[in-house]
């Protein structure tokens, strides 16, 4: 039989399928991301927990409501920026990074292949442009992003942290329903080209000057680092874990390597007053839960987020 066309918008409609509601995602538990944050690798490029930051990642680990996600010791570093013919493929590349104090010498090595460097990796690019436009010397201060179990234990430790000079801090709140705690200070830090196109921009003289300089904003910042343990240690009558384990999150000093300018940081919806003794800006989160810094790595980072938490 032929099909009728036109009684088919007379036809009537088909019977209702029953339909199968999705039931709601609940989103994971704390005690379940603490686990997971625990149990994942170390993301970032050097692969452990910085040394001078270890006591306190282990401390704050320790207590039921809290897990670090990422983190940073404080670095002295070198960081070759790319020029704008090379920015959109290439993000910049570190000479060198250093949780620990440096020498003018360790300075002056590291940044010599950026020196003579400039005019090969034009002629490799092709455009004739320099590959490498300012290298920055740089001294950032510690940094930590904590997962708190709810909005009342990131209080507690935010008050922690204010008082302990961190006057930078704040909760993060995101539809995930986390509560995330990024404890941080812009006090000590210190950025100033050393270098463009191949070219020195400073005097040895000064370089010796700027590396003392540097050395002595990092031994304030681990003063500050002690100080926000022992005030966690007073507020929670807690002890950090001591024997071989904060031994074994030590590792070589770092050495530099690829990296790409870091993603922005998450918007601090509550803050702390703002810091009248420091300037500069601040890195991301690192990788997951293991540990280390944010040399360009991925996950709570920083140029490079900074890295992953414990």
């Amino acid at each position: 039989p032929k099909l009728d066309l036109m009684s088919l918008g007379n036809a009537p409609p088909p019977a209702d399928r029953p339909r199968k509601d999705k039931p709601n995602k609940q989103p994971p538990s704390f005690d379940v991301c603490k686990r997971n944050a625990l149990g994942k690798l170390d993301k970032s490029p050097k692969g452990s927990l910085d040394e001078p930051i270890a006591p306190l990642v282990h401390a704050i680990n320790a207590h039921p409501d809290y897990v670090t996600t990422s983190c940073c010791s404080g670095r002295v570093s070198l960081f070759a920026t790319a020029s704008e013919q090379t920015k959109g493929y290439r993000g910049g590349r570190w000479l060198l990074v250093r949780h620990a104090t440096v020498t003018a010498e360790e300075l002056t090595a590291a940044l010599a292949p950026a020196l003579t460097a400039a005019e090969t990796e034009a002629a490799a690019d092709g455009s004739g442009a320099e590959a490498t436009d300012l290298v920055l010397f740089k001294h950032e201060p510690g940094i930590l992003h904590v997962q708190c179990r709810d909005v009342e234990a990131a209080k507690r430790l935010l008050q922690v942290a204010l008082g302990a000079g961190y006057r930078e801090s704040g909760l993060v709140l995101s539809s995930s329903a986390k509560v995330m705690l990024a404890i941080r200070t812009t006090a000590n830090c210190l950025e100033l080209p050393v270098a463009r196109r191949g070219a020195c921009l400073l005097p040895a003289a000064y370089l010796e000057l700027l590396t003392a300089h540097a050395n002595e904003k990092f031994v304030a910042n681990q003063a500050r680092t002690d100080a926000l343990h022992a005030a966690f240690d007073a507020a929670f009558d807690a002890a950090c874990p001591a024997g071989p384990r904060c031994e074994d999150c030590a590792a070589p000093p770092d050495s530099g390597g690829s990296a790409v300018e870091p993603e922005p940081s998450p918007q601090i919806v509550a803050t702390g007053p703002p810091s009248a003794d420091g300037g500069g800006g601040e890195r991301g989160g690192g990788g997951g839960g293991g540990g280390g810094d944010g040399e360009g790595d991925g996950g709570s980072g920083g140029e490079g987020g900074d890295g992953g938490g414990g």
